[in-house]
């Protein structure tokens, strides 16, 4: 009886180490994680949902996150190109794209990331002076309102994106063999590391760009007075030339009237043209009055327009029945 009591002891108590065991090895990967465990030694990544290690010799190491994070770059000093301590706060944004190059690729990939972006950074920078970088990184509220402030936020826009790409570029080419994406870089304040020379530098870099707003509103007031002479010129031509074709075109119109007349006058001159015209007048009228009261013979020697030698006349028509003489 003992021994089977003995018996019964030990499988339960197998069964709860069993059952320990079964849970210790038990792993939940949540999504957006990866899990990285060693199995015999070989890097083995775990997939989100569950999963039951059974080997002894795989091992659980840790959880990696596959969502984008932020790295900060805080109070980290650089000299700027003339040669001004100053102090750089920025941060950015990276994503693990390849968990199994992440590991492999690099030891603790997050401090490496850390320090490749700030040497990358400081190489950049380093190629500014002081005043550039304390103007255009300064919070816009911060800065002297511009005569032309589309102009001015297109000026600092260009100038971080331009740090930006550069800072990405290079530091991609890092990241890219550790399966390691980065974007997103925001520069938080450039600032001297005393802070008397940031002030007057500073000081010094916003009177320049007040007084280049000045000139550019100057150089502005001057093309808008330029373009509204211009166009009062190009009016006054514009009536002129109007004027001049009006003239042109009613001096025309009076030779071809001239010319007109002139022409009437040799056909009512010419003996011949005298002739047909009175022809023809005959015709019509001869038409005309073979409508109203009949036909209307008409003598060949009768014309509408004699000529000073001719002694024919409306008199000579002969009488007809029905007819009047005047």
């Amino acid at each position: 009886m003992n021994f089977f009591k003995f018996l019964a002891t030990i499988a339960i108590a197998s069964t709860g180490i069993g059952l320990f065991y079964l849970i210790a090895k038990t792993r939940v990967i949540n999504q957006g994680y990866r899990g990285i465990t060693y199995d015999e030694g070989k890097l083995k990544i775990l997939e989100p949902g569950v999963h039951l290690l059974l080997s002894p010799l795989h091992v659980f190491d840790r959880e990696i996150s596959v969502k984008s994070e932020v790295i900060q770059l805080r109070n980290f000093e650089i000299k700027t190109a003339d040669n001004i301590p100053t102090m750089v706060q920025a941060d950015f944004t990276y994503l693990v794209e390849n968990a199994e190059k992440a590991i492999l690729g690099v030891d603790k990939y997050e401090e490496s990331i850390n320090e490749s972006a700030k040497s990358t950074l400081a190489s950049i920078l380093t190629g500014h002076k002081f005043a550039d970088l304390n103007t255009f990184t300064m919070n816009p509220s911060q800065v002297i309102p511009a005569e032309n402030p589309a102009a001015q936020s297109s000026d600092r826009s260009q100038f971080l994106s331009t740090i930006a790409h550069s800072f990405l570029d290079k530091l991609h080419e890092v990241c890219e063999s550790w399966g390691i994406k980065v974007s997103n870089l925001r520069i938080v304040s450039v600032e001297a590391k005393d802070p008397q020379i940031g002030n007057a530098i500073a000081q010094t870099a916003l009177t320049y760009l007040q007084s280049q707003n000045q000139l550019a509103a100057a150089k502005a007031k001057a093309a808008i007075t330029e373009t509204e002479a211009r166009a009062a010129a190009l009016q006054r031509q514009i009536k002129a030339d109007a004027k001049a074709y009006a003239r042109i075109t009613q001096a025309k119109s009076e030779i071809d009237a001239a010319a007109a007349l002139n022409d009437a006058a040799n056909k009512l001159t010419n003996p011949i043209a005298q002739s047909m015209y009175g022809m023809k007048n005959r015709e019509n009228i001869a038409s005309a009055l073979s409508a109203t009261q009949g036909t209307l013979a008409i003598g060949s020697k009768f014309a509408l327009f004699p000529s000073a030698n001719s002694s024919n006349s409306l008199s000579s028509l002969p009488n007809r029945p029905g007819m009047v003489n005047g």
